[in-house]
């Protein structure tokens, strides 16, 4: 229970159980090990839900191909799998965080506090063939916000480049005052192959509540 809980550098433990302390970066890298401690903290959602129905595009021909998502539990972590054509097309990696007076793995803590879901891992298969898969599993991960009361609000940490992308989705990068980060992605969108700090930095990016019915509108 949450009440039985406290956070140290953001992982969850139970009074009296030692607990290892992290550099807060490695924390941030050490996702397994939040994934584990969150879910005893929070116990999961449900473990089976009906599939969504949603469409992606096939490249080559401009095709809509129908395909669904399901919700899943896999080896202790939650999942949402999109899958067209018998083939699993892409899956994202999640952990619902209740309202919650401090997370110490996040920088953007009034954010967080509030209540959000937070983004692991998303990862896209057959990119060169199919498009729209990560959009449609950002935008059920949105419903889930939703659903969970958090009011649409999502959290990540981009790595490997990936800003643009949640970028274009809505998300704004956090502690950016001076509009450095932000102008380096919108200059990576323009120039994909132009090598930037972006590509090897981590980011930590949030979906403001506002944008959250324009994700689910593309």
């Amino acid at each position: 229970m949450l009440n039985s809980v406290s956070f140290l550098n953001g992982i969850a433990h139970t009074p009296g159980q030692k607990v290892s302390t992290f550099p807060k970066q490695s924390v941030g890298l050490d996702r397994d090990v939040f994934q584990k401690t969150s879910n005893i903290a929070f116990k999961g959602l449900p473990s089976l839900e009906p599939p969504v129905k949603t469409t992606i595009i096939a490249k080559r021909t401009g095709e809509q191909l129908d395909a669904v998502i399901k919700f899943c539990d896999d080896e202790g972590k939650d999942k949402l799998k999109l899958v067209a054509n018998k083939l699993l097309m892409g899956e994202v990696t999640f952990i619902n965080m209740p309202k919650h007076p401090y997370y110490g793995l996040f920088e953007n803590k009034d954010y967080v506090s509030k209540g959000c879901i937070f983004v692991t891992l998303i990862d896209s298969n057959f990119r060169k063939k199919y498009a729209q898969v990560g959009t449609r599993l950002m935008q059920e991960i949105v419903r889930r916000s939703l659903k969970e009361g958090h009011e649409g609000r999502v959290i990540l940490q981009s790595t490997n480049g990936s800003s643009p992308f949640y970028h274009k989705l809505g998300f704004k990068p956090y502690l950016d005052p001076e509009g450095r980060c932000t102008k380096a992605i919108i200059d990576k969108i323009n120039n994909p192959k132009k090598y930037s700090f972006l590509d090897n930095a981590i980011v930590e990016m949030y979906l403001p509540e506002e944008n959250a019915a324009k994700l689910l509108a593309k």
